[in-house]
């Protein structure tokens, strides 16, 4: 669970800096903008972070919609097989 969650912003159009403390460590991630769409591509980082966890993130885009959920590898397979649905990351 992180702790100490750090959003700063260069311009209104960036660089993006986001910090936070992860398991007693200060991490950071670099968001690109995207005007008003969010940068799913930090997925893959956030996941590289959390790999030991037993949880990773999962996106499926949806037209301009994004949803992004936390699953396990066992919970991912489910959803994949029972609903057809195919996750980007």
């Amino acid at each position: 669970m992180p702790t100490d969650i750090r959003e700063e912003w260069g311009s209104m159009e960036g660089p993006v800096t986001v910090s936070f403390m992860l398991n007693g460590e200060k991490r950071t991630i670099h968001p690109l903008y995207q005007n008003d769409f969010i940068d799913v591509g930090i997925v893959q980082e956030l996941n590289a972070l959390i790999a030991d966890s037993g949880y990773q993130f999962a996106v499926v885009h949806l037209d301009q919609t994004v949803f992004v959920t936390v699953l396990t590898a066992k919970e991912r397979e489910g959803i994949e097989k029972d609903r057809f649905i195919e996750f980007e990351f």
